[in-house]
């Protein structure tokens, strides 16, 4: 199984300007507190989560 690199995850989202609200509403999460604990590593994003770094 691969593993993820959330630094860079977090970093890119920030780089491109996205909120964790908007990332949280991309993703289809309550809100940005939600998707921050999948940046953290406190939750585990799924691979569907990961398309959208994918295009970014």
């Amino acid at each position: 199984m691969q593993t993820l690199n959330l630094n860079y995850i977090k970093n890119r989202r920030i780089e491109l300007g996205i909120t964790l609200q908007e990332m949280a509403s991309y993703l289809g999460l309550k809100n940005g507190s939600t998707y921050m604990k999948y940046e953290n590593g406190t939750f585990h994003l799924k691979q569907t989560s990961c398309l959208f770094w994918q295009k970014h």
